[in-house]
């Protein structure tokens, strides 16, 4: 079960990677059940955990953080689990892992954090509860962008008047000197 292919998969990650079998946590359990590691890491030190936020897995990630996943371990590139939910567009997911205690700010390498995403990539309610779990909705990427400016550059005028609305601030430039 701790077999890897060429990019270090385990059967695991592929089990949970796999959209085929999102209702189904089956194979995952028996893999685990069978000494599977949930923390094992791909060449890209991606866990199964990020495979099954990728694809969209809610009742696999269940299994997945049940059993001890690292919900907040990046991979190589400096993303963690949550950030890789928000931009699948799955709300159950972002719920739960925010539920479990993961840091709604805690930023990429790029400096974005879930809210830059869940304002890049507008899906029904996501942005809302990462803005309710929120501190910071000023906190600025690498560029110097704030959560407001990718809401506005993406045209996510419902979450721009949110952030608004709970006091982002609009006047301030990005390294650019552009404004929302």
């Amino acid at each position: 079960v701790q077999a890897c292919d060429n990019d270090g998969k385990t059967p695991l990650h592929l089990a949970c990677g796999n959209r085929t079998w999102l209702g189904s946590t089956a194979v995952a359990e028996t893999l685990i059940g069978s000494g599977a590691d949930v923390n094992a890491l791909d060449k890209d030190q991606n866990s199964p955990l990020h495979a099954a936020c990728e694809a969209g897995g809610q009742a696999t990630v269940e299994v997945l953080v049940q059993k001890g996943a690292d919900i907040r371990a990046p991979n190589s590139d400096g993303i963690p689990p949550l950030h890789l939910a928000v931009q699948a567009g799955n709300r159950a997911i972002v719920e739960m892992l925010l539920g479990e205690g993961v840091d709604p700010q805690t930023p990429d390498r790029r400096g974005k954090s879930p809210l830059h995403l869940a304002c890049q990539f507008p899906v029904s309610g996501i942005a809302e509860i990462v803005i309710e779990k929120s501190t910071d909705l000023g906190k600025p990427d690498e560029d110097g962008r704030s959560p407001l400016h990718l809401a506005c550059q993406f045209q996510n005028f419902q979450t721009a008047r949110m952030l608004v609305e709970r006091g982002a601030a609009v006047g301030v430039p990005d390294k650019y000197g552009k404004s929302p």
